[in-house]
């Protein structure tokens, strides 16, 4: 017996993008019938919407009779694949606020070369880290 599966589409979940799943049509009919397609079409996916989503998992399944949990195991075995869309920042857009630490070394290294910088850390890992402490703090 099998079950019926409740359609459950992107624009359900609080705070989402409206994301029109049609744009995969094309994609799945090129690879709906050849063996070996679900890793093309996986690739795809991740191509048009930067990630693959809950409701392109249900659509591609749908659309070509694969079983969600082996999609699943696929995008998750192999690292290529998102199953989350990018972190976004100001304007909703990714920013490089998770790179400042790395940022604000630059002008040093550069400053004083890479022999110099390479003289600070451990035999395996030369230069220097920055580290933030973030919470609300006492000042002393």
């Amino acid at each position: 017996m099998r079950i019926q599966r409740i359609p459950f589409l992107e624009t359900q979940k609080p705070n989402s993008e409206i994301v029109d799943l049609s744009i995969l049509n094309p994609i799945i009919e090129k690879y709906k019938n050849k063996a070996g397609n679900l890793i093309s079409i996986l690739q795809k996916t991740q191509d048009v919407f930067g990630y693959i989503s809950e409701s392109a998992f249900i659509k591609i399944s749908d659309d070509t009779g694969l079983e969600l949990s082996d999609m699943y195991g696929v995008a998750t075995f192999y690292s290529q694949f998102r199953l989350k869309p990018a972190e976004k920042g100001l304007w909703k857009k990714p920013t490089n606020i998770n790179n400042v630490k790395t940022f604000a070394n630059i002008p040093w290294i550069i400053f004083n070369g890479a022999p110099a910088n390479a003289k600070y850390g451990t035999e395996k890992l030369k230069g220097t880290k920055v580290f933030a402490l973030t919470d609300k703090f006492i000042q002393w």
